[in-house]
């Protein structure tokens, strides 16, 4: 059986994949099965290793943020966040020929798909988002892992990267033009502003801090995965990441249990310019729903800014 393409278009056969990872592995593994939710530059499968651990492996064709990723499991690790167990990476696994990741899989369902009742359990993202803020960066390189000194990617300002990072305000004036925010000029640039004027302590960020990559187990939190997007920055842009896809109720819960104090307006600068940003990409790919969708937060967001 072939599993779906990379994005270049390589197929990958299970049989020799397993076959390519047994090689190189301390413990040999089952056959690799794909998982159904796959990535936008990767594929992802599980196995199961002879002594019953079950592994995630990842490959990539796109940018390689493994070694990010790896660095961030091992400070997250430090500071008590659940994450998985770096079991193996290559830069080039060798017969497929491409960066892969081996990890531990953490048992549970994303909070996406958790029936999330319980207020308390969104506190409890609140006091792990403050864990994996405690891990401090440089205010000196801005870019998607440019805190590695192996980085080649990196702004020297954080208003360059972010802006950069969503297309501010690129993304509003595509939207502007095709009558989906048409008297969005004014925002844009008090968005702008703000960004520009923001005085923050410069923290290790996921980057796609979102409720399917916060995973769930009987009714706890049981993981935090996928920090490929990675980056310094504010402590605010996470939680403004994670506000695009809950209730406002249970922000405040989220707001309420994190132990750091927060610029509570950059949170709606950032959900706005986040926002902004996934609309345009929507509309570009004419999933014109899921575009007015983000066009509304982000016009809720700005009404919320000072």
């Amino acid at each position: 059986m072939t599993i779906p393409a990379l994005p270049q278009g390589t197929l990958v056969c299970e049989q020799f994949l397993r076959q390519a990872l047994i090689d190189v592995l301390p413990t040999p593994i089952g056959l690799p099965v794909a998982l159904e939710r796959q990535g936008r530059r990767s594929i992802a499968f599980r196995a199961h290793q002879v002594d019953g651990v079950e592994v995630v492996i990842k490959l990539t064709r796109g940018r390689n943020s493994y070694p990010a990723e790896q660095w961030v499991h091992h400070e997250y690790a430090r500071a008590q966040v659940p994450v998985p167990q770096i079991v193996y990476y290559s830069a080039s696994l060798p017969g497929i020929g491409c960066p892969c990741l081996v990890m531990t899989m953490i048992d549970g369902v994303p909070l996406f798909d958790a029936v999330a009742t319980n207020i308390g359990l969104y506190g409890e993202v609140g006091e792990l988002l403050g864990k994996m803020h405690t891990v401090a960066l440089p205010a000196a390189r801005f870019g998607l892992g440019g805190f590695l000194p192996s980085a080649t990617e990196w702004h020297h300002s954080w208003s360059a990267f972010v802006t950069a990072l969503h297309a501010h305000p690129a993304s509003g004036e595509y939207l502007r033009r095709h009558g989906l925010w048409p008297n969005c000029t004014g925002d844009l640039a008090l968005l702008s502003a703000k960004i520009s004027e923001h005085h923050f302590r410069c923290i290790l960020n996921h980057g796609d801090f979102g409720p399917d990559h916060i995973l769930v187990r009987a009714g706890q939190i049981a993981g935090v995965i996928d920090p490929g997007e990675c980056f310094a920055g504010p402590p605010e842009y996470d939680l403004a990441h994670i506000a695009l896809y809950i209730s406002e109720c249970q922000l405040q819960q989220v707001l309420n249990r994190y132990p750091g104090q927060l610029n509570l307006e950059m949170i709606h600068v950032y959900a706005a310019v986040i926002a902004l940003h996934k609309a345009a990409r929507a509309h570009r790919v004419s999933n014109t729903t899921r575009a007015n969708s983000f066009v509304v937060m982000a016009r809720h967001h700005c009404l919320l800014i000072n």
